[in-house]
């Protein structure tokens, strides 16, 4: 008997009305421990976890939270999202937000869906593409810059190398830039290759040119640019690319293609 109205106790502590309470709450408690709860107060939220014993709801929403709450799912959560509220289109301009304008580049923060429907954010800079050239000075010598770079720490080996101005053509960037930072001008120019810089999180596409039959010209260095220049043997140039001496992407590349387009390489 006793055990019987024990259960009647719990029964009528536990209405039917309450159940559903307590178990939509619990519920909605699971969903936000996996990134997916519908977002509907701040204080809703911690009222659930005070309930089931996480943390005793504050007066005011702290800013972290809200910030955090604001936020989309990523990752796992987005994974998990229902199919209905995976969109199928490709990512629309009103999906790139711009954070920060520099020179001649823009980051922005991009909506966009992956190959296997995953809808995420990405932080993507983009760049207005470069070119970078080898300049030949004999059939087997080549110059090289040493040029100040404030990001690396120092002076650093490098070719000539810049940003395409809007409109210009890789092949007019790689003779501007091997006038203005070695000082020559190509009578011929050989285009040997193209690179992704850093897929990852930039679009920038750099184009590799070796330049042959050169002339002297004056000199023209931008305001920002510490630059002295050398002449070695292209052999040699490889050796700085295998040693570590010369560990500019962009460089070692365009030494790279240069050699194979001259032979050196095979």
């Amino acid at each position: 008997m006793g055990r019987r109205d024990h259960g009647a106790v719990r029964c009528r502590a536990l209405g039917r009305g309450e159940e559903d309470a307590v178990e939509g709450d619990r519920e909605a408690f699971a969903s936000d421990r996996d990134g997916t709860f519908e977002r509907e107060s701040c204080h809703r939220q911690l009222s659930v976890r005070a309930t089931l014993g996480h943390v005793s709801p504050p007066r005011k929403t702290p800013r972290k939270l809200r910030r955090k709450l604001a936020r989309k799912p990523r990752g796992k959560a987005a994974r998990k999202a229902p199919r209905n509220a995976q969109r199928r289109n490709p990512p629309k301009a009103a999906d790139a937000k711009p954070v920060k304008r520099g020179f001649r580049v823009e980051a922005t923060t991009e909506r966009v869906e992956l190959p296997n429907g995953t809808l995420l954010e990405l932080d993507i800079v983009r760049h207005p593409g470069a070119a970078a050239v080898v300049p030949f000075v004999s059939e087997r010598d080549v110059l090289l810059i040493r040029q100040y770079r404030h990001a690396a720490g120092g002076m650093i080996l490098e070719v000539p190398a810049g940003k395409l101005d809007p409109g210009e053509r890789p092949e007019t960037c790689a003779a501007r830039e091997l006038a203005e930072e070695a000082g020559q001008r190509p009578g011929r120019l050989v285009r040997t290759g193209a690179i992704w810089t850093t897929p990852g999180f930039t679009d920038e596409r750099i184009h590799l040119f070796a330049a042959f039959d050169l002339t002297e010209v004056p000199r023209n260095p931008d305001d920002d640019e510490l630059i002295e220049v050398l002449r070695l043997p292209l052999a040699e140039a490889l050796r700085l690319i295998w040693s570590g001496e010369l560990s500019d992407a962009k460089s070692a590349l365009a030494l790279v293609h240069a050699a194979r387009h001259v032979g050196l390489l095979a």
